[in-house]
């Protein structure tokens, strides 16, 4: 049962509980296991899609599909069907195939119809027909045991004679699902009503609710590790049995598994797996691991695993099959793995862009396209490859950092109106696959740019050229950035403090005069109000012009921005805006950069720590050092959770949906909304009907009350909602990646990471 935590709107976060611990000021990072997935389909050489049946047969894997049997020596797949079988001298009854198993007297092959052994008596090969799908198999003795979709058979087995089969009347009719033999030559078997135990000749039986007994009686799996301890997969989580007085069940309100609908356990060398009917769990000994969607698996429903000597996991589903790796990277590998995709398939003019695809997961297939953002985005990137550039020296990241910037200001000068910069430009024919006002053309009508610029790209272009003037210009070049620093400045200083679009009005964001504050905008003030004192101290940093110090200081003094700061973070919860947030660290990073007056430096500290107070608990590598370069590495300042962020980011940007608002495992918050303010409380709520209220979409969103690693979530840049649970994406497009690579190399010019060699 999931356990809500209710929040309605009218209520505001307290602050939040911080660590007393002071955090190291800075922190060695090595090598670190990175999660990894290759999936294998038919469009990669299976035989057949449906993949039940998996066993580590020595020479490599072997995949049990509804079509054959697929191998793979680790380079290519060979399949063995039917007809092809015979040339292995194995007589395969059909297709079909259920179960694989190379453990015992040799390689067995259970199907929809019987079982097919090869080199269990010696030279060539045997079918035995069960007439009902065969589900197991096990050895106690000289017996053979067989577990069928409807029942168990067994068969003494002597050396040269085909064994002969009965049915065991005493499981008649009941689905052995699984067989596994202990030190003591005992057999325990898995059914739907429950745990068999059988030793040739005594047939006990344990239940749910009897003293012990497994947690539920529909039992799908079983696994027997090196220690002899018992592990049973059931429809309601898992049992760990000592096979002599101690039951433990782990569910996911006790022990913390994922998904507790179970079809398939095993393990080796102390790592459990888990595959559910909604994906896989890993559990190392201290902390479980879940994967879930296209990221990871061709299918969510597991229902067959293998490991492999080599440490990977094979999971078998009804639409292919998946390897799982964890692959020893440093940071600094997956930043170069994840440049190396950004430049191959994100630069558009210098731009940095999204790359969609025309074949779900296929990069090969991308098509660059534009956003609302571009100018965001590629500011971020400029900073990322400046920051690199003063760590490592390379020219490399100096050259994309310059040829980015000359993009950045081409926005600026595509417009024809000094000052006003485009979100976006592509040549006059191009197909940019995005809507907006794109009806704007150059003179000569080669090119085309995208108006109504929104207060994100004015954050963008102030914190790209900060960034890079301070990092990486030469003096050439800061004298190349101080005109354009100046015009956009005075475009919107002149407009009375608006970005006035080309039909002579405002933009729909660009906006932070003080009577629109007063009249429509108040909502807007407090953010604004940081945004534009950082866009004037910057101008000033880099221009020298007295104006815009001016014009800061009037800001203050006359309108009180400075002090609107102070609450520039929302906190009521269905209106925040993590995008907002992502604007105001941008903002602060310069603002605070630059100012060096205590009595105004005061209200952005106030401002910064607020915010931070309440961005802790999202261990934010961004924020945090942004935090950290400009006021302290204090107790707000999480070092170790950074690392721990920066570390969980998957190399793979391929933008594949996930879905954790099924797990058992997560402390959720339902966000209502303010017309059912008091409509619910805790003592009174039936959890049942909540969610089949979301599920209508009747009212209100559940959301994780701790943001989940992110490798299990969407893939989502720093202006996403890191405790959503779920998010859609079918592998249609891939990010650029550039929001790891921006706090991976901050980082590491502030020294708050380095890493080992």
């Amino acid at each position: 049962m999931k356990k809500f935590i209710i929040v309605v709107v009218c209520i505001l976060f307290s602050g939040i509980a911080l660590p007393s611990e002071k955090p190291l000021q800075s922190m060695k990072v090595g090598k670190y296991p990175q999660r990894w997935a290759t999936k294998y389909t038919t469009k990669d050489g299976l035989v057949g899609e449906n993949v039940r049946a998996i066993a580590d047969c020595g020479g490599g894997i072997s995949l049990g599909t509804n079509a054959g049997i697929s191998a793979f020596d680790g380079e290519k797949w060979e399949n063995f069907t039917k007809e092809t079988a015979k040339e292995q001298g194995l007589n395969m009854p059909n297709d079909d195939i259920t179960l694989i198993s190379c453990d015992l007297f040799g390689v067995i092959v259970g199907t929809t119809t019987g079982v097919a052994v090869a080199s269990l008596f010696g030279e060539g090969a045997d079918f035995f027909p069960t007439g009902s799908p065969v589900l197991s198999i096990g050895q106690i003795g000289e017996t053979s045991l067989v577990g069928l979709e409807n029942g168990l058979l067994t068969a003494n087995v002597e050396a040269g004679k085909s064994p002969d089969f009965k049915p065991y009347t005493l499981l008649n009719g009941k689905p052995i699902r699984s067989i596994v033999v202990d030190d003591e030559n005992a057999a325990w078997i898995a059914s739907s009503d429950g745990l068999y135990r059988y030793d040739g000749i005594n047939l006990k039986h344990f239940t749910s609710g009897s003293a012990g007994g497994p947690v539920d009686n529909d039992i799908r799996s079983l696994y027997l590790d090196e220690n002899g301890i018992l592990w049973i997969g059931t429809a309601k989580g898992l049992t760990r049995y000592d096979r002599k007085n101690d039951w433990q069940h782990i569910t996911g309100k006790n022990g913390g598994l994922p998904y507790e609908d179970v079809l398939v356990v095993t393990g080796s060398n102390g790592i459990l797996w888990v595959g559910t009917t909604v994906g896989a769990a890993r559990w190392d000994g201290k902390e479980w691991h879940y994967f879930q969607g296209g990221r990871y698996l061709p299918d969510d429903r597991v229902q067959a695993i293998a490991l492999t000597a080599d440490g990977a996991a094979w999971l078998g589903t009804p639409k292919g099959a998946s390897k799982i790796e964890y692959k020893m990277m440093t940071l600094e590998e997956k930043a170069d793995y994840i440049l190396k995709n950004l430049r191959a398939r994100h630069v558009r003019y210098g731009q940095v862009a999204d790359s969609r695809f025309t074949r779900p997961g296929d990069p090969s297939s991308n098509v660059l396209s534009s956003s609302d953002n571009d100018g965001l985005w590629t500011s971020m990137y400029i900073a990322a490859e400046c920051y690199r550039y003063a760590v490592t020296g390379s020219e490399e990241a100096k050259r994309f950092a310059r040829q980015s910037l000359e993009a950045m200001m081409r926005l600026q000068d595509i417009t024809g109106i000094p000052g006003f910069i485009a979100r976006s430009f592509a040549k006059a024919d191009e197909d940019v696959g995005q809507g907006g006002e794109w009806n704007h053309f150059t003179a000569d009508g080669q090119w085309k740019w995208k108006g109504d610029t929104s207060s994100d790209e004015v954050v963008g272009h102030f914190y790209g050229y900060s960034v890079y003037y301070d990092v990486c210009a030469t003096e050439k070049e800061k004298e190349e950035i101080r005109p354009y620093v100046h015009r956009l400045m005075s475009y919107i200083v002149d407009n009375d403090y608006y970005l006035i679009d080309t039909d002579g009005k405002p933009t729909r964001w660009g906006r932070w005069n003080p009577n629109f504050f007063r009249r429509d905008g108040r909502w807007q003030r407090d953010l604004n109000s940081l945004e534009i004192l950082s866009h004037l101290k910057t101008a000033y940093h880099i221009t020298g012009d007295e104006k815009f110090q001016n014009e800061y200081l009037k800001l203050i003094r006359e309108h009180h921005y400075a002090k609107h700061t102070i609450t520039q973070k929302i906190k009521m919860t269905t209106l925040i805006n993590h995008s907002d947030d992502e604007l105001a660290y941008l903002a602060y990073y310069s603002l605070l950069k630059n100012e060096k007056d205590p009595e105004i430096r005061d209200y952005y500290i106030k401002s910064i720590r607020r915010s931070q107070k309440i961005e802790h608990l999202e261990r934010n590598p961004l924020w945090n050092f942004i935090y950290g370069a400009t006021v302290a590495t204090d107790d707000l300042f999480d070092l170790e959770g950074s690392a721990w962020t920066l570390q969980h980011i998957h190399p793979d940007m391929i933008e594949w949906g996930s879905r954790n608002s099924h797990r058992a495992d997560i402390e959720f918050r339902l966000i209502i909304g303010r017309h059912l303010v008091g409509a619910l409380n805790q003592a009174s709520v039936n959890v049942k009907d909540i969610e089949e209220l979301l599920a209508k979409g009747r009212f209100g969103e559940i959301e994780s009350v701790v943001p989940l690693p992110a490798d299990e979530r969407g893939m989502k840049r720093w202006n996403g909602n890191p405790y959503a649970l779920d998010s859609g994406g079918g592998g249609w497009g891939e990010d650029d990646g550039a929001f790891y690579l921006l706090p991976y190399w901050m980082g590491r010019y502030y020294k708050f990471i380095t890493e080992e060699e």
